[in-house]
C-alpha cells in the first residue's frame, strides 16, 4: 500500500487514478500487453501528480512500484526518478542506487534504463563513488555485471571517467554473457568517438586484444577507429584495431 493525499491505495490502484486506466486497461499492463513509450508516459504523469513532493515520498513511491507486481514496473519507476533528476544527485541518494542495482535490475532494459540515466547522472556529481561501478563485477546476476560498463557509457559521451571506466571492466573482459560483452564494446565505441582520448583508449584495446571477444570487437566498431586513425601515430601491425 502506498499514501497519497491521506488514503492508501495499491501501486495498481494509484497508477490507475493519476493515468485515468479503466480496470480493464489496467489489466493490459499487468498482463505485459502495453509497450514501453505508454508505461514511461505513466512515469511522466505520475511525476507530475507529485510535483513538488519532497525527496522521501518520492523515493518512497518508486520503491513502492519496484517492489509490486505490477508489469513493466522498473519502466515507470525509473521514468518517475528521471523526471526528479536533481532529487537524487546528492551522496545521500547512494541508498536508492543499491538498493535499485542489487534487487530490481532483471533484464537488460532495466539495466540500461537505469545506468544510462539516473545511476549514471548521480556517478557525474559524486565522481569520489565512481569504485561503485567495478564491485558490479563480482554479481551473480549478469545484468548487474553489464552495468560495469553501461552505467560510463553517459560520462563517455562527454569524455569523462575514460581510466577509471576501463579499470571497471577489466575484470568483466572475460565474462562469458553476451549481453555483459555487448556492453563493453558499446563503451569502448563511445570513449573512441572523443578525439583527444581515444589515442589511450585505442592503446588500451591493442594491449588487451587477444582477451576481447569477436562481440566486443564488433560492439566497438572498427569503423570509429578507422574514421580517426590518421590522427594517430601508431604503430600498423596487423590488428583488429588498426
Amino acid at each position: 500500500m502506498f499514501e497519497h493525499k491521506d488514503k492508501l491505495y495499491t501501486v495498481e490502484e494509484i497508477i490507475r487514478k493519476v493515468s485515468k486506466l479503466s480496470k480493464d486497461e489496467t489489466k493490459l499492463t499487468t498482463e505485459n500487453k502495453i509497450k514501453t513509450p505508454i508505461l514511461r508516459s505513466l512515469g511522466s504523469s505520475l511525476a507530475g501528480e507529485f510535483k513538488g513532493s519532497d525527496k522521501d515520498t518520492i523515493e518512497c513511491l518508486i520503491l513502492a512500484i519496484l517492489r509490486s507486481n505490477f508489469k513493466g514496473n522498473y519502466t515507470i519507476a525509473f521514468e518517475i526518478m528521471k523526471r526528479n533528476k536533481k532529487l537524487f544527485l546528492d551522496e545521500n541518494s547512494e541508498y536508492i542506487m543499491i538498493e535499485i542495482m542489487n534487487n530490481h535490475i532483471n533484464d537488460w532494459v532495466a539495466c540500461d534504463d537505469f545506468s544510462t540515466h539516473s545511476y549514471a547522472y548521480w556517478l557525474e556529481k559524486n565522481p569520489s563513488k565512481v569504485a561503485h561501478a567495478t564491485k558490479f563485477a563480482q554479481s551473480k546476476n549478469a545484468m548487474v555485471r553489464r552495468a560495469c560498463a553501461v552505467s560510463f557509457i553517459y560520462a563517455a559521451k562527454k569524455g569523462m571517467f575514460i581510466s577509471e571506466s576501463l579499470r571497471s571492466i577489466e575484470p568483466i573482459l572475460s565474462d562469458e554473457h553476451y549481453l555483459v560483452q555487448k556492453a563493453i564494446g558499446w563503451l569502448l565505441k563511445e570513449h573512441l568517438k572523443h578525439g583527444t582520448m581515444s589515442k589511450v583508449v585505442l592503446k588500451w584495446c591493442q594491449e588487451r586484444e587477444h582477451h576481447l571477444s569477436n562481440i566486443v570487437k564488433t560492439y566497438c566498431s572498427y569503423k570509429e577507429y578507422t574514421k580517426r586513425k590518421k590522427l594517430f601515430d601508431v604503430d600498423r601491425s596487423k590488428s583488429f584495431f588498426l
